[in-house]
């Protein structure tokens, strides 16, 4: 499934009661934690060896194939837990997001499987296109057209 973002009415949200039980669970199984804010720049990077460098905030798995892709990260699909609202300029990953707030995407920024906001959806300037599926506790997605 793949969900772009540039009207209401072409998303899919999910509201639930018993989001607060799941996030909690994925949360304690994150391979990484971040606190609120501006994401760092998200992108797959590789290791001097050669393998996928996990140990990077920043490295979120890598979706593409293909020339420019990173193939050592194919397979790295991490929990990415946010502990507050999360604003993500560009970049690329898979796996897991789990924000514990608002999530703005701003810029080309692309993920590859499921979304858990505790809030609200926000789409800023730019693309935002998520190929899996979106969860929200409120089931709301605003559009923000300010500058950034």
């Amino acid at each position: 499934m793949v969900l772009t973002i540039p009207s209401p009415t072409r998303a899919m949200m999910v509201a639930s009661p018993f989001v607060g039980r799941m996030e909690q669970a994925l949360a304690a199984q994150a391979n990484v934690v971040l606190p609120g804010g501006e994401a760092p720049n998200v992108l797959p990077v590789p290791a001097l060896d050669g393998s996928c460098n996990k140990t990077l905030n920043s490295n979120w798995g890598e979706p593409l194939r293909g020339l420019g892709s990173v193939a050592a990260c194919y397979n790295y699909f991490p929990i990415i837990y946010v502990t507050g609202s999360l604003s993500v300029n560009n970049g690329r990953g898979q796996g897991i997001l789990l924000v514990d707030g608002d999530i703005k995407m701003n810029g080309n920024f692309q993920w590859y499987g499921l979304i858990i906001a505790r809030d609200d959806i926000i789409k800023g300037n730019g693309t935002a296109n998520v190929h899996g599926a979106v969860m929200t506790r409120n089931a709301i997605i605003a559009f923000d057209f300010r500058e950034a």
